[in-house]
């Protein structure tokens, strides 16, 4: 995944290699005086320049950050801390099979019931960091959609395999992009786009199924 510009800059200020400084104040400011002069070598004055340009940034970017976690909901705040306990257990789960692996044990009721635990936690933490995206790009948590009789389980999950499928093709296509490629801005807002129907689509299935996304089962 791309990093943000934040721990790029976060980055930068532990590694102060001055020519990926300049790219950064690029990204950030622009062509002008500044950066012409900045271009013209990394003496001392134009060093700190950089460095403060960039701290100053930073922080902005830092406060911001700070203002915005503060403001989660609590809702969303229960979900991220569930998630890091989902995690967890993922991990533990992944470590189990591979134990199984190295015993020779390929198949059977056990591995299958591991197998779908984690493909479970998977899904449900899709749920719980896509309805953080969500609120981090729109500022409210999204409504339980309405869903429409008419719609199939089948159909829903369909469209969402679909739209799980073009959410990793454009997040495949911005890692192969710079920072400051002029087309990263359209494939950003249609990965967003994505990420926020996939969001809606799940909400939708756990409206349909009556199995909300939260009710999360741990394995002992």
């Amino acid at each position: 995944m791309q990093p943000t510009l934040l721990e790029q800059l976060a980055a930068w200020l532990d590694n102060r290699v001055y020519d990926v400084g300049v790219l950064l104040y690029q990204q950030i400011h622009g062509d002008g005086f500044m950066l012409s002069m900045l271009k013209g070598g990394a003496d001392d004055y134009n060093r700190k320049k950089l460095t403060d340009a960039l701290q100053t940034h930073h922080d902005q970017l830092s406060a911001a950050e700070t203002a915005l976690v503060e403001s989660y909901p609590e809702s969303l705040t229960g979900d991220l801390e569930r998630g890091k306990i989902l995690m967890d257990e993922r991990t533990a789960l992944k470590e189990r099979m591979r134990y199984m692996a190295d015993q020779g044990i390929t198949k059977g009721e056990d591995l299958k019931r591991l197998a779908y635990r984690v493909l479970t936690i998977r899904d449900d933490l899709g749920t719980i960091y896509g309805r953080k995206e969500f609120f981090r790009q729109h500022g409210y948590m999204p409504d339980a959609p309405a869903v429409d009789p008419a719609i199939t389980e089948a159909a829903l999950m369909k469209r969402l395999l679909s739209v799980r499928t073009y959410i990793s093709k454009e997040t495949r296509r911005l890692a192969q992009l710079t920072a400051d490629d002029p087309k990263r801005p359209k494939y950003e807002q249609k990965l967003r786009a994505f990420t926020s129907e996939a969001e809606q689509l799940k909400q939708q299935l756990a409206t349909l199924t009556n199995n909300p996304y939260d009710n999360v089962t741990i394995l002992d």
